[in-house]
């Protein structure tokens, strides 16, 4: 009779191969005189503060620690079959489709396994280091039970899945446009204006575009929501960051607006923050922003505290934060450029038009 198979996710095999201490994959598997593993360095560290197992807090020395050969044996082993696998199942579904022969077959193999394997080794990667964080946290629940551990543990399972999300999305449109020679492919980004709590997301850019470009796009998406731009001041930073990581990647400006995408550190995912004197239509009163020509609709309010009628959106949002504020007239077609915050403005308007 044949044996039978068992298949065992190779995430939860791997995960023997996980730090006691740390919760990521073991570096250099060291023993205890109690038989517990852990990272040579992160026992070595422990120690100095305990000499107590982390585990089951027998008393440990320094002196007893030994490398574990065994561990680091199986771990060369698991990676070595994780790779065989993978290999065969890029082979076996050639084969599947009555391929085989085919002179291109062994490239396609090849170029497809170095691909998989980025996208997964970064997917792998950045999972072991959030495992690592939700363990200590599930540690912390378990001991204290503190409020602000449990919604830190759920920013975390957010946060995984929303990379995870990321990662699958990406590899699916590099597998979509694998015709396409990458370099060509349009870069997905978000873009931000921080100080105005502005945010395009699935940004498009096209890397032979020039980083002008990115001025174009706001101006295009503020006016999806109504709103216009009417200053773009002559020093404007461009932040690039990686959205994953919030680490930086690049500081751009004005004097670097004529360089293409492709010269840049641009990259899908990566988030753009525009910093600098970014003046909209939100930022002054409607007195400024009429437009006889164009149907627009304005919402008027009263500001009770200061006993003013008809104020436009734009002096309710700057000049009477957290008055006692109403809807005086909804969806009012001004024949001239008219709002009654007069004295109390404190944005450009059509008395006092200079921005400063």
């Amino acid at each position: 009779m044949e044996p039978s198979k068992v298949m065992i996710d190779s995430s939860d095999l791997g995960s023997l191969f996980d730090c006691g201490i740390c919760y990521v994959e073991l570096t250099e598997p060291t023993v205890t005189r109690c038989g517990h593993t852990y990272c040579r360095a992160c026992i070595k560290q422990s120690l100095r503060s305990s000499n107590r197992c982390p585990e089951c807090k027998a008393e440990v020395r320094e002196s007893q620690l030994v490398k574990n050969f065994y561990i680091e044996n199986m771990k060369i082993e698991y990676h070595r079959a994780k790779e065989n696998v993978r290999n065969k199942y890029l082979t076996n579904a050639m084969e599947a489709n009555g391929i085989e022969n085919s002179p291109f077959v062994g490239i396609f193999v090849d170029v497809l396994k170095s691909t998989v394997e980025k996208f997964q080794n970064y997917y792998d990667a950045i999972k072991k280091e959030m495992n690592g964080e939700r363990k200590k946290l599930e540690k912390l629940i378990e001991a204290n039970g503190k409020d602000e551990d449990y919604k830190k543990l759920n920013e975390i399972l957010d946060k995984e899945k929303q990379i995870k999300e990321i990662i699958i999305e990406e590899y699916k449109n590099y597998m979509v446009n694998t015709l396409i020679e990458p370099k060509l492919l349009p870069i997905s980004v978000t873009i931000t204006i921080s100080s105005k709590d502005y945010k395009f997301v699935n940004i498009k850019l096209r890397p032979q575009e020039r980083l002008n470009t990115i001025k174009e796009i706001v101006v295009q998406e503020l006016e999806k929501t109504g709103t216009k731009l009417i200053e773009w001041g002559n020093s404007i930073e461009y932040i690039i960051t990686n959205q994953i990581t919030n680490d930086p990647i690049q500081t751009l400006n004005t004097s670097d607006e004529k360089i293409r995408i492709s010269k840049t550190k641009i990259a899908t995912g990566c988030l753009i923050d525009i910093k600098g004197k970014v003046i909209t239509s939100d930022d002054v009163c409607t007195t400024l922003t009429y437009d006889i020509n164009k149907e627009s609709l304005i919402d008027y309010y009263r500001c009770n505290k200061c006993n003013i009628n008809w104020i436009c959106p734009s002096c309710i949002k700057n000049c009477h934060v957290n008055h006692d504020i109403k809807i005086h007239i909804k969806a009012h077609k001004p024949d001239r450029p008219y709002c009654c915050c007069n004295k109390a403005c404190l944005i450009p308007n059509k008395k006092k038009p200079k921005i400063d």
